[in-house]
């Protein structure tokens, strides 16, 4: 039941924005590629793992469910140019700074990638008390956010932010429709 509701919220929220390239235009009902119809299997597939972890680490889930979206497009093995991996697209080092024991390899393990991510963004979030900086931090590390003293100027960045907290408004609505 809540499955379904939160599938017609969803689909609810797909009219309300515009098409936009990348994760939110599968989750908006933009495209129906091939390519969104695996990002929302793949969404299905780790949505209670998210919901879960999220919790643990005091974060709201749907806060979670955008990073995700946004830096993975919930594909568990995604690796990017700069060698962040897994779901939550945690570097290796940070991962291990976060207490990530083999991190390597177990950043493509979902539950432990998402810890991961969430633990690093809670110690974000611990540091610079507001979400777009913490959001910022954990995208662009949060020495840049101390040397521009607030969202950094880099375009990927500056794109980042709104992205996420765009999608963490829908997620949030999309939950609250479904209760």
């Amino acid at each position: 039941m809540v499955k379904a509701a939160l599938v017609l919220a969803l689909a609810f929220l797909a009219g309300a924005g515009t098409a936009h390239a990348g994760p939110e235009s599968c989750l908006r009902g933009h495209s129906r590629s091939d390519a969104c119809q695996r990002m929302l299997r793949d969404y299905w597939l780790h949505e209670a793992a998210i919901t879960a972890i999220a919790r643990h680490y005091g974060l709201e889930p749907a806060l979670l469910k955008a990073l995700v979206a946004v830096e993975s497009g919930f594909d568990a093995f995604a690796r990017s140019p700069a060698n962040a991996r897994g779901l939550t697209q945690v570097l290796p080092a940070t991962a291990a700074g976060v207490g990530l024991q083999a991190p390597e390899q177990n950043l493509y393990r979902p539950e432990l990638a998402l810890a991961a991510g969430a633990a690093y963004l809670r110690q974000m979030w611990f540091e610079f008390q507001a979400w777009d900086l913490a959001l910022a931090a954990y995208n662009a590390g949060p020495g840049a956010v101390k040397k521009h003293g607030g969202i950094p100027p880099f375009r990927e960045t500056q794109a980042y932010v709104p992205k996420v907290l765009s999608l963490y408004r829908e997620f949030a609505l999309a939950e609250a429709m479904s209760r």
